[in-house]
């Protein structure tokens, strides 16, 4: 009796909490449109650069051949002192302004001193290495066109290669990525990627950027939250069309994902938006709660317990994963799924603790404090 009682507690939890993903995927799926911003709005593309010379020229090929963007832009490289040919190339570009970090370094610096070398009143970011479609600024800076949306966030795909790995690495950044969507369709915005994302520069100003920020990590998810906190959580808009997608690679080694995900994952620990706090616990106690029956597997029944819990979340789980790589026109990762759910229960938890415990995150060939 005991087993079935916290099979359906377990499930019908799970259920609310999937159900309550789907709606908000649909609610922000009607909230996409296509507007003109303001003529009077200039626009500024910073990209953060260090030891990029395998992937900037492609994405300045891209941004500098653009016809169809309704608004002007400039696009500015701030150099994070590149030990590779990463600012010779950049300069072979006319129009891209390009800046030398100097008596600083990381991300949040090179944003920081690109933003005060810019001209716009949007502010849009992206990496070094990535790869966006061909509408794609059209696409985000129309939600700005309602003067209330502080920033705009956008969707990222994952580049998916031949080897299986990146297959099920590619389907979960997605999960992860349509969950953050998901919960800004009711207007609970909690994560989001520097790899697409735009914001008012003002927004920027107001809440002083990065100031008494000293976490290596977060120059995306800290400042919405930072935004959130000044404007209101109605100030955040998720863009999740295809034309507003940009592409990345998936790091080249396991060793470089694990790092990636762990300096992710690290930022929770500065987290101070209560709705980020409460739903990274929730996913975190859903996932840990299959490790529960396993360790006590000497008692009757508990085996069934797991798999009849595990049973439960893969089929819920499934049906969003359905939903967004429908909408989204991504089916083919489906094909991941099945071994995807078989080892999520068990990464989930042991990135968050390992994030816990880490000392030091190795990044672009600096280590950094994790904390």
């Amino acid at each position: 009796m005991m087993i079935v009682t916290l099979l359906i507690t377990y499930g019908l939890s799970y259920a609310l909490y999937i159900g309550y993903l789907i709606w908000g995927w649909k609610k922000n799926l009607k909230k996409q449109y296509l507007k003109s911003l303001p003529q009077s709005e200039a626009v500024s593309i910073i990209i953060p650069c260090r030891n990029e010379e395998k992937n900037i020229a492609y994405l300045l090929q891209i941004l500098t051949h653009k016809q169809d963007w309704q608004n002007s832009y400039e696009i500015i490289c701030v150099n994070d002192h590149s030990e590779d040919n990463t600012k010779m190339i950049i300069q072979t570009y006319d129009g891209v302004k390009c800046f030398d970090l100097e008596g600083n370094f990381g991300k949040k610096a090179s944003i920081t001193y690109g933003i005060s070398q810019a001209s716009g009143s949007i502010i849009v970011l992206t990496d070094a290495d990535c790869i966006p479609e061909e509408k794609w600024i059209n696409h985000l800076l129309g939600f700005f066109s309602d003067t209330d949306i502080q920033m705009v966030c956008g969707w990222v795909k994952i580049i998916r290669e031949s080897s299986f790995f990146s297959g099920l690495a590619a389907l979960e950044f997605s999960t992860l990525t349509a969950s953050s969507a998901a919960l800004a369709g009711h207007h609970r915005p909690i994560l989001c990627n520097g790899a697409n994302l735009a914001f008012r520069r003002s927004a920027f100003d107001s809440v002083k950027g990065y100031e008494n920020d000293n976490m290596a990590s977060g120059d995306d998810v800290l400042l919405m939250h930072r935004i959130k906190a000044a404007y209101g959580r109605n100030a955040i808009a998720y863009a999740v069309t295809p034309p507003s997608s940009v592409h990345t690679y998936l790091p080249n080694s396991f060793q470089s994902f694990w790092r990636q995900r762990l300096r992710w994952a690290g930022k929770a620990t500065a987290y101070t938006d209560k709705e980020a706090i409460s739903i990274s616990w929730l996913v975190f106690i859903f996932h840990a709660l299959l490790w529960v029956p396993l360790l006590f597997l000497w008692m009757p029944g508990m085996l069934l317990l797991w798999l009849l819990t595990w049973g439960i979340k893969t089929i819920l789980d499934s049906i969003f994963i359905i939903t967004y790589t429908t909408d989204m026109g991504m089916k083919k990762l489906l094909y991941y799924l099945l071994p995807l759910s078989m080892v999520y229960w068990i990464y989930v938890p042991c990135v968050a603790i390992a994030s816990v415990f880490a000392k030091q995150i190795k990044w672009k060939g600096r280590e950094y404090n994790a904390h």
